[in-house]
């Protein structure tokens, strides 16, 4: 089993973004060699061009691609079920998009990740985790469109928005969010 996990790095007055945080402490779990599993790590930049270049050279020899982001002032994590066809906002590198389509004519695309699996977590986490099928217009929402409409018919693709620890005194600790994402890629594994 091959799985991709990103991340995305600081941007704008996130200069320590809770996603990067949440890799950082998978990756020191050394979770591939618990699982047998091969795991490949990527924190991304905060840019429109960087990801489409990362896209364009991304393997199709994964098995399951998890992205993730932070979503500012949350509280929860959220299981993204729709990637949209829009793009707003500056990125790092000072491009700017005003809502237009991502793909012109294309329509959202709902990820085929197990749902049940994520009610599963849901229900045992409660406070910590909530379904959306609003991801936002960012570059979480950019990568997650793009990489729905690039594999997801033939690679389980989802992304999560970890919920800002840094500023939301109620919200889970980077450690307890690593948790809830071992558990996803564990249950995975185990029905794949």
């Amino acid at each position: 089993m091959r799985i991709l996990i990103t991340a995305f790095g600081p941007f704008g007055d996130c200069l320590k973004n809770p996603s990067e945080s949440v890799l950082n402490e998978l990756a020191q779990r050394k979770l591939d060699s618990l699982y047998n599993a091969s795991i490949d790590w990527q924190v991304l930049p905060v840019s429109f061009s960087s990801i489409d270049i990362f896209l364009e050279e991304l393997g199709n020899d994964y098995d399951l691609i998890l992205h993730m982001g932070v979503a500012m002032g949350e509280s929860a994590l959220r299981f993204e079920m729709i990637g949209q066809n829009i793009k707003r906002g500056t990125d790092i590198d000072g491009k700017t998009h005003t809502g237009e389509s991502i793909v012109e004519g294309q329509r959202d695309i709902a990820t085929r990740f197990p749902e049940s699996l994520l009610t599963q977590i849901n229900n045992e986490f409660p406070d910590s985790t909530m379904f959306s099928s609003n991801g936002g217009t960012y570059l979480c929402n950019y990568v997650y469109f793009k990489s729905l409409l690039r594999n997801g018919e033939t690679i389980p693709t989802l992304f999560i928005h970890v919920a800002d620890s840094y500023n939301q005194p109620n919200a889970p600790t980077i450690s307890e969010q690593a948790d809830i994402l071992q558990e996803i890629i564990v249950r995975y594994l185990k029905i794949s």
